[in-house]
């Protein structure tokens, strides 16, 4: 795709998977939030996204050490009780609330930092 100021390009990466820290300190340096789909088993925080239909329970298991890397889930399943905020998949404000959840994430950790 092309425009009159910026590009992107799609393509295959010729060996293995890139990590996403790789990924961002490479092409993505000068950028202050990058939202990424897939790599479930980087350090990065992650929102999950959960549909009862493909999967009987989420990822998330508070139990996991590992859980602790997701921030929130997105699901289609409202009987989801869970530590951590949960959105509803086919919620009408579902956008601008994950925009602000990322948002105070973003701006708490700045301030941890």
């Amino acid at each position: 795709m092309a425009g009159p100021r910026d590009f992107a390009l799609v393509g295959a990466w010729p060996q293995e998977e890139i990590a996403l820290a790789e990924l961002v300190q490479r092409f993505l340096w000068d950028a202050e939030i990058v939202l990424a789909e897939g790599f479930k088993s980087s350090p990065e925080p992650k929102i999950e996204v959960h549909r009862r239909g493909r999967h009987p329970r989420p990822l998330y298991d508070p139990s996991d050490p590992g859980s602790n890397r997701i921030l929130a889930i997105v699901t289609d399943d409202s009987t989801l009780d869970l530590t951590i905020p949960v959105f509803p998949l086919d919620g009408p404000e579902l956008v601008q609330a994950l925009a602000d959840f990322v948002e105070e994430a973003f701006r708490a950790k700045e301030r941890d930092q």
